[in-house]
């Protein structure tokens, strides 16, 4: 691998690996407080105030006592959840947070590989 791919590459998991962490406690409702949801979803929001509102802070904690009896799941797992249930409506924000989340690697894969191929 050449210098500059191996950077970008070493450059694009440290990105990914921030952005899961600002999503992974939604991961982890089961184990977390009330008030540790609440804190890892006001700085969610705020990382993506334009996209979140702050009403997601209260259904992320709704989600915690609605999943109280559900397995643990991915946020991939969580997404389809959401949509097989038809709880958009009670989850708006939710539903748009992992739907950003999902679609991330997805969108920047494809915009750093043309590019890739443009230096070459």
């Amino acid at each position: 691998m050449r210098p500059i791919a191996a950077r970008i590459k070493r450059g694009r998991k440290t990105s990914y690996d921030a952005i899961t962490a600002n999503f992974a406690f939604l991961c982890k409702l089961d184990t977390l407080s009330e008030e540790e949801v609440r804190v890892n979803a006001i700085k969610l929001q705020k990382l993506y105030p334009i996209d979140l509102a702050d009403s997601q802070k209260e259904e992320c904690v709704l989600l915690k006592h609605f999943l109280s009896d559900e397995n643990k799941m991915s946020l991939r797992q969580l997404y389809l959840f959401i949509k097989q249930k038809e709880l958009m409506e009670v989850f708006p924000y939710l539903e748009i947070t992992l739907r950003m989340f999902l679609c991330t690697a997805v969108t920047n894969c494809s915009t750093e590989r043309s590019f890739l191929f443009l230096k070459e």
